[in-house]
């Protein structure tokens, strides 16, 4: 009877894993793209509002995000970017820098 019950106990576990790590996999694939303009940064805080006129905050302790464009990154208060981010569990909109798939600025916001 112990038996029976560790082995009905293993399956039932094994399998509740199973189903964890593939919810986890899903969640890595989940990659959405946003247009968004930059509000400005403070405090390690980047602040985005997408299409939607919904508030995106990149949180950049090593000021990585506009790193490949060689400015002060207030100096692009009111530009426009494509974001790409992976998605996360939360619902606050808040991202860090590993979040970021993708992040360049629009042609037309360049001048």
């Amino acid at each position: 009877m112990k038996l029976i019950i560790t082995l009905f106990s293993l399956v039932a576990f094994s399998t509740s894993l199973t189903m964890s790590n593939s919810e986890e996999a899903k969640n890595d694939n989940n990659i959405n793209t946003y247009k968004v303009v930059f509000d400005g940064s403070e405090g390690g805080m980047c602040f985005f509002t997408n299409s939607n006129n919904q508030a995106i905050t990149i949180e950049d302790e090593e000021n990585k995000l506009f790193e490949k464009y060689g400015k002060d990154d207030n100096s692009f208060v009111g530009k426009t970017f494509t974001m790409q981010l992976k998605a996360t569990n939360t619902t606050d909109h808040v991202y860090t820098i590993k979040s970021v798939i993708e992040f360049k600025i629009d042609e037309t916001s360049k001048n």
